[in-house]
């Protein structure tokens, strides 16, 4: 009875953040007899998926049965790390002694992944009756996003003069009569 030989695979450790792809996964492979050829498949613990930010095993197997090796793996760690992702209130204009209605008011990001969503709602130091000019609309988020690390750009809300009009009424009369009000 012919023992069989052990083959080491050491898998590399990889890094990635959230929401790019899962990188290629390598190890070094040791302990193949001079000749034979050996395939390894390598992927991460009980078929983990690294979708969300943390750190996740990386193990390797043979690719096919093999009668003349046995195997053993030193894990590797797949590190998840959070996206910086910046979220910039639109600017906004409206007009003296409007109210601001941010119902539909939107932003704009450099970079949430496909399929998540962030709950954004606004606040400003705008209140109605205050001066002709510009204001700070501050975007605050709704919510724990744990994929994430966010910075926050404010916007400007204008807000512009109210259009007058006057109307004048029509009078008629003599010269040096007093005028009636």
């Amino acid at each position: 009875h012919i023992a069989k030989a052990e083959v080491t695979v050491t898998v590399d450790s990889k890094v990635k953040t959230y929401g790019e792809a899962t990188p290629v996964f390598t190890g070094t492979v040791e302990g193949v007899v001079e000749g034979d050829t050996v395939e390894i498949n390598y992927l991460l613990t009980n078929n983990a998926v690294d979708k969300n930010v943390g750190e996740y095993t990386i193990t390797a197997q043979f690719a096919t049965a093999q009668n003349n090796y046995t195997l053993k793996v030193v894990t590797g760690t797949l590190t998840v790390n959070k996206k910086d992702v910046t979220i910039t209130a639109d600017d906004k204009t409206i007009t003296y002694g409007d109210a601001v209605n941010f119902n539909a008011h939107t932003y704009t990001h450099d970079g949430i992944v496909s399929g998540d969503t962030v709950d954004v709602t606004y606040t400003t130091n705008y209140t109605i009756g205050a001066n002709v000019g510009t204001y700070t609309i501050t975007p605050v988020l709704n919510g724990t996003y744990s994929n994430y690390v966010f910075s926050l750009d404010y916007g400007t809300l204008t807000v512009s003069p109210k259009a007058a009009s006057i109307t004048t009424l029509d009078k008629t009369i003599a010269f040096g009569d007093s005028v009636d009000t």
